[in-house]
């Protein structure tokens, strides 16, 4: 039978349309007279503070607390009369209280303001005079207290006692009296910090401090946010005598090769196994270490061969179909070093889109921490660069600090934890950290590729390459995922990184059952699994942009079904990349895309006020219709939509709304199915935002009873799809597998 690979162009069948709007206000938990009495209370108390310890506070910019009350989280909810009043400014936001109620999710959010002593003046005379609008007063009426960030809200994830510490200092975003916080704070840290700011964005701080003087730069009043760095742990690796590495592949030379970049410890150049398909460049302002250059080593291995495992030692490795980029940022000095190097690289080199970092700060993110790690990280991927980035190897310890490491948290990046296998059974591996992830990404990791454990170890190749180095670790799974990447944009110019990430999710198998260990599932090894339809299943791809506040119409191909029986099982995976707010660790994502899908394109809603709504076929019940319209119902904008349940506990606790990808599934009797389609929209915490959201879609239809080829059948009927055009080399490797 011939290879029939996956469709391309589904989105030259797509349209724009109009969406009707749901929802209703939520009730507001206090009166205006309760709210402003506690207001004018809470802005006495700030007052009074700011005249007490004037030291701690910036006179034209004081950063103040609007904490709301609980669950008033969404955008609709933001008390945008701070913004506008007298020249207030919102400076981000932050959860400062969660709790789970009945398997529902419980937040309580404040907002930054930052103002001057005038402005606290104005707003208490507006308060005093009542001058405010209807619009005002209900933003009012939801606020629970106005107070300023106490030094144990700011000082996050100091568990361990130092005498000195080296920090990660954040501060607010400051226009005119930066200089002036920052000479405050000098007095208190070691020599040698270093400033990085970004447009728009707080300051970041990496310093070194004794641990007295921890409190007191805890209590100035510009300072958001101060956290421990963690070191970077490398796993252990260990060459085993006489496990001899399978041969050398033999020289093969592949027209378009994709070039996949490394972040890591270094390589050695004159391994015989690596030479050919490697460059190497030495970044670090440190010599190399024989720990760090191993784990390089490994990691570039992996990502051209995969694990040593699959090969016996007499058997020829089949040549790599990607090349590495070996970029040595470590050892180095600080991670803020490590992270300059990284920008500076992808920065300037437009001819890498695909990079793996296999290391990072040792222990769990916290919500409520902004780590610069993840933004820039989150601010280089909308560069249609995609980096595999592993989720660390706490993952044994006590809950929460087994939660995935910095920078796997990234939105627009692919966390990887790992697998073992054994005796059969495929399970996670012990150590490898699990979700959930931050708000944008909370289904973390994405993906688990096989790491090894004890009873399985990861098999390397080794520094000199003379034999198999034998370790474990997320730092092995994550190359795996970064060479898959590769494998799959080199098989066809229409499969770019960011499609590349959407059908390794879309084709991970789920095997254990529980989405903080795996996430999205096991990932897929063999690709052209990946990319191949058959006769009975066929996936159609989709990319584009998406304006926010504006839909579009993916109708999803099928073939004439009236004389086919059964059921049709449709499942699909939305990946998206999306800008980020960094002054916002609860709204990090700016932007997001919501799907509905429609079943039957002819099933409409007619309703009406006070009576139960009808669900009808206007085709098949013109009847019905008339008798409803004349009874004074009225039909819907849309067909009916069809909701797609959470398939497990996790999943229905949270809610994913902002979450950079959705992979869901749905089957349905073949009467019940006409011209199906999804709409997907664009959503934006930012009312005025027009940036345009990269998507890119997979769908996958399977009807096992089918009487024919579907897939010719689809093919025939919309004459826009196409298979992807293969590349050549890649199209008689398969023939070859498929003969």
């Amino acid at each position: 039978m011939d290879f029939m690979p996956i469709l391309a162009n589904g989105e030259k069948l797509a349209r724009e349309i109009s969406k009707g709007k749901s929802g209703g206000p939520k009730k507001l938990p206090y009166t205006y007279e309760e709210a402003k009495k506690r207001i004018i209370n809470d802005i006495n108390d700030i007052s009074n503070e700011i005249q007490e310890h004037k030291e701690l506070y910036l006179e034209n910019e004081i950063i103040i607390n609007i904490r709301m009350a609980e669950n008033f989280i969404a955008k609709s909810y933001i008390p945008s009369i701070f913004n506008k009043k007298e020249s207030m400014e919102f400076v981000g936001a932050r959860i400062y209280n969660r709790k789970v109620v009945e398997n529902k999710e419980i937040k309580s959010k404040l907002y930054f303001v930052k103002c001057s002593k005038d402005n606290l003046d104005w707003f208490m005379n507006d308060l005093n005079i009542d001058n405010f609008n209807k619009t005002q007063i209900k933003q009012l009426r939801s606020i629970e207290k106005i107070d300023v960030l106490s030094a144990e809200e700011k000082a996050l994830g100091f568990d361990e006692k130092k005498d000195e510490y080296e920090v990660e200092i954040v501060l607010h975003p400051l226009r005119y009296d930066k200089k002036i916080a920052l000479t405050r704070l000098s007095d208190y840290l070691e020599e040698g910090s270093i400033v990085k700011e970004y447009e728009n964005g707080p300051v970041f701080i990496l310093a070194k401090i004794k641990q007295e003087n921890l409190l007191n730069i805890s209590k100035y009043n510009f300072l958001r946010t101060v956290h421990p760095m963690r070191e970077i742990k490398l796993p252990k690796l260990r060459t085993v005598e006489g496990s001899d590495l399978p041969q050398i592949p033999q020289a093969k030379e592949i027209s378009n090769k994709i070039k996949i970049g490394v972040f890591d410890g270094g390589v050695n150049e004159k391994n015989l196994y690596l030479k050919p398909y490697l460059k190497n460049h030495d970044l670090s302002s440190l010599p190399p270490k024989i720990d760090t250059l191993q784990h390089g080593n490994a990691v570039c291995g992996a990502v051209l061969y995969g694990e040593m495992n699959k090969y016996k030692n007499k058997e020829q490795l089949p040549p790599p179909k990607c090349i590495v980029e070996s970029f040595r940022v470590l050892p180095e000095k600080n991670l803020y070093a490590v992270i300059e190097n990284i920008e500076n690289v992808v920065n300037s080199r437009s001819d890498i889109d695909i990079y793996n970092i296999s290391f990072g700060p040792r222990g769990p993110i916290l919500d409520d921490q902004i780590n610069r790690f993840t933004y820039s990280l989150d601010k280089l991927a909308l560069k249609n660069k995609i980096f595999c980035i592993a989720v660390g190897n706490d993952g044994n310890v006590m809950k929460p600090f087994n939660r995935i490491q910095s920078p796997s948290d990234a939105v627009n990046c692919i966390g990887v934890g790992a697998y073992s296998k054994f005796d059969g059974k495929i399970y996670r591996a012990e150590y490898s950290c699990i979700g959930e992830g931050r708000e944008g990404a909370k289904l973390k990791p994405d993906l688990l590729a096989f790491g090894g454990d004890e009873r399985n170890l990861f098999q390397a190749i080794s520094l000199d390459g003379t034999s198999r180095l034998m370790t474990a670790g997320t730092s092995f799974s994550s190359p795996i995922v970064a060479g898959k990447v590769g494998e799959i944009t080199q098989v066809s110019e229409e499969l770019d990184p960011i499609m590349a990430r959407t059908l390794l999710i879309h084709s991970a198998h789920k095997e254990l059952g529980n989405a903080e260990e795996e996430g999205f599932g096991i990932l897929e090894d063999n690709v052209e699994n990946i990319i191949k339809c058959s006769e009975n299943k066929v996936t159609i791809l989709y990319k584009g942009f998406i304006i926010p506040s504006r839909c579009i119409k993916l109708p999803i191909p099928l073939p004439d079904i009236s004389n086919q029986s059964g059921n049709i099982n449709f499942s699909w995976t939305i990946c998206t990349l999306t800008d980020v707010s960094i002054l916002d660790s609860d709204l990090y994502t700016n932007t997001c895309i919501e799907e509905t899908f429609y079943p039957n394109s002819n099933v409409f809603s007619f309703t009406k006020r006070g009576e139960k709504a009808v669900k009808v076929d206007v085709i098949n019940q013109p009847e019905l219709v008339k008798e409803l319209e004349l009874l004074g119902y009225k039909k819907s904008k849309n067909p009916v939509g069809d909701t797609v349940k959470r398939r497990n506990e996790l999943q229905r606790r949270l809610d994913y709304k902002w979450d950079t990808i959705s992979r869901k599934a749905k089957g349905k009797k073949i009467d019940g199915v006409n011209d199906p389609f999804l709409i997907i929209s664009a959503l934006s915490r930012d009312e005025g935002d027009l940036m345009k959201v990269r998507f890119s879609v997979a769908i996958t239809v399977e009807m096992k009873k089918y009487k024919g080829n579907m897939y010719a059948d689809i093919l025939n009927k919309y004459d826009v799809l196409a298979p992807i055009q293969i590349e050549q080399e890649i199209e008689q490797e398969i023939q070859e597998i498929t003969k």
